[in-house]
């Protein structure tokens, strides 16, 4: 009936924290919902208590369960815990042969070596949690999970610490209320005593009774045990279990000692525990779920093809070598003469109107070699008034004397220039007049 009320819910296929989806509802215990739960992170099916009540006291046990931490091979101790808005849930180990409840509802009453087994395990398991100041107390068949056992010996979990308490500590419930499930619990608890260890011992001597008996408990007294079950050693056990708090054992540790002179006597039992883990819904197999379920937001598919690699871009490639050449130095030793005429530069025409280069292509003035000095052949007259002309093919170097390699404009070896006329003309006509101006004088 639960679980199709949780079905109705339709909360399947909902994700906690990006990380625990929920595949199926397995049970419902005091305080939450059990969930099978597929952890995204670790690829692997786990048991996920969803909180179902929300005021403060009980979100307060429950992150207070989470906190209980037990490395014991007979404890269901929480792994770790998510919120998500206004719920919490925190994840377990999933335990496959289902609660000894409903061992005992196909079997009826089991036997009594098994029922020996049983307790010593829940003993062992109690036996640590009082070590740490803990109570359990909540100890039922729904709260013993079986996991199924090859060899048919019973393999049984403490789980469900939801109304766990410290001894000492203060309490969370009110004065008038009382935490437990009727029926497991002791006569001291229901009167609202402090948790005490003995209160678990109490719980599981009815939980013993009722396996033994197949009986329930009838309102607060727990099953009654036949009188050939009282005189046996186990059910002398069973019955110091149930006494008054004065005469009952005080703690685990005490009433395992006592446990394992019964179990001497008493022979092997072996019950075959099956896989009671409901089958998986459509869509999700052993290994997870079916490719034909969603991914997680923000995870990538796997099956996305291959990664493309954007080419570099021109600015992000490797650089190209530069085709501007390097200056050329404003000196050359003497004795060398001066780079050739007519090498092309590569450079690019410049946009303002000046100089072109050669017509291979050449550098603007001023950003490569210095241009070059235009000196004539030998019997070829004055340098001409115009732009010199420039042929469309390789220059042959034209040898300098050293004296002009480092003057731009200097004079060559022969012939004369249009500024030296200019110059010898000044010079006549200011000696002239330096003449005439003295015979004035005289």
């Amino acid at each position: 009936m639960w679980a199709r009320q949780l079905a109705d819910l339709d909360p399947m296929g909902e994700i906690f924290s990006g990380r625990y989806e929920l595949v199926d509802p397995l049970g419902r215990g005091g305080s939450g919902d059990v969930w099978r739960v597929w952890d995204h992170r670790d690829s692997r099916y786990l048991a996920g208590k969803v909180l179902q009540q929300s005021d403060s006291a009980s979100l307060l046990r429950f992150v207070r369960e989470t906190g209980w931490r037990f490395d014991h091979p007979h404890i269901v101790a929480p792994l770790g815990w998510v919120g998500e808005d206004d719920r919490i849930m925190f994840s377990m180990p999933l335990v496959h042969g289902g609660a000894v409840s409903a061992l005992l509802t196909e079997r009826g009453p089991l036997p009594p070596g098994y029922v020996a087994g049983i307790a010593d395990q829940m003993l062992d398991a109690l036996e640590i949690i009082h070590e740490a100041g803990l109570v359990h107390r909540d100890i039922k068949p729904a709260n013993i999970l079986m996991e199924p056992n090859p060899s048919g010996l019973p393999d049984a979990r403490l789980a469900d610490f939801g109304i766990a308490a410290k001894v000492g500590e203060p309490r969370m419930t009110r004065v008038a209320e009382v935490v437990g499930t009727p029926g497991f619990m002791s006569p001291e608890a229901r009167m609202g005593a402090d948790p005490e260890p003995a209160q678990d011992i109490y719980s599981l001597g009815v939980v013993m009774a009722q396996l033994l008996t197949a009986g329930r408990p009838v309102g607060e007294e727990p099953p009654v045990l036949a009188a050939e079950q009282r005189v046996t050693p186990l059910g002398r056990f069973i019955v110091a279990c149930l006494s008054d708090v004065t005469g009952r054992f005080p703690g685990a540790a005490e009433a395992r000692q006592e446990l394992a002179r019964v179990r001497s006597g008493l022979g092997l039992a072996r019950i075959a525990i099956p896989d009671r883990t409901p089958a998986l819904p459509p869509g999700w197999g052993p290994d997870g779920p079916d490719s034909s379920t969603k991914p997680l937001p923000g995870v990538r598919p796997a099956n996305r093809g291959p990664r493309i690699t954007a080419s570099p871009s021109p600015l992000s490639g490797p650089s190209i070598p530069s085709q501007r050449m390097p200056a050329a130095p404003n000196r050359v030793p003497a004795g060398q003469a001066s780079a050739p005429q007519g090498v092309p530069y590569g450079g690019a025409r410049p946009r303002n109107g000046g100089y072109g280069g050669p017509p291979g292509g050449g550098t603007p003035p001023n950003q490569g070699p210095r241009p070059q000095t235009w000196s004539p052949a030998p019997g070829s007259g004055p340098r001409p008034s115009g732009p010199v002309p420039r042929s469309p093919g390789p220059q042959s170097p034209v040898p300098q004397s050293p004296a002009s390699v480092n003057m731009p404009r200097a004079r060559a070896s022969s012939g004369t220039t249009a500024k030296d006329i200019v110059l010898g003309a000044g010079i006549t006509a200011g000696v002239a007049l330096i003449v005439i101006v003295i015979l004035l004088l005289l």
